[in-house]
């Protein structure tokens, strides 16, 4: 296979259903699905995927036209030089929760980056209102490694704490990911 690319497909409805569609068409043009990823948020999806193939990007996304319009999806393809194979294991799961106020995510994240943490997966959702009628809520599930040590996350989430921010912090073995 001479050319490797990166596809990202967005849209709403059943994901599951689309990347079984995406990954047989994909097979049948004799394309290899080197690797896949997907997220949603509420009935919105992403999916993102590494091809290898001798086809061209045009040719690629002819293969994919069908289905993306079929679903009304999104489409990009970009050409990528190489991928490399390397699976990161977190070694940390963070929650972060708290009252959801314009700048407060860029604000956890920049704390959690000065940190030293390398996220590898990453979930935010808005909660609804507390329970007492107050502010709108928001959980962020972050896995990832501490590339600077725990010592210097959990001054961090201190941080935050101090903030009104609830953190957790969980360390994973390994074994705990597999």
């Amino acid at each position: 296979m001479n050319n490797t690319y990166r596809v990202g497909v967005l849209g709403t409805g059943r994901s599951l259903s689309i990347v079984r569609r995406l990954s047989t068409d994909i097979a049948q043009e004799g394309c290899d699905l080197v690797a896949i990823s997907t997220q949603t948020l509420g009935d919105h999806f992403g999916i993102m995927m590494v091809i290898d193939t001798d086809a061209s990007s045009n040719e690629l996304r002819g293969y994919l036209d069908p289905i993306v319009e079929k679903f009304d999806l999104s489409l990009t393809v970009d050409a990528v030089d190489k991928f490399e194979f390397c699976h990161k294991f977190p070694d940390v799961s963070i929650h972060v929760h708290g009252a959801d106020k314009i700048g407060v995510f860029s604000y956890c994240m920049a704390i959690f980056n000065d940190a030293g943490l390398e996220i590898l997966s990453m979930h935010s959702d808005l909660l609804g209102k507390a329970v007492d009628g107050g502010e709108d809520e928001f959980l962020n599930v972050i896995k990832g490694r501490a590339t600077e040590g725990l010592e210097e996350l959990q001054r961090a989430a201190e941080n935050l704490r101090n903030n009104s921010i609830d953190v957790s912090i969980t360390v994973i073995e390994e074994e705990d990911e597999e």
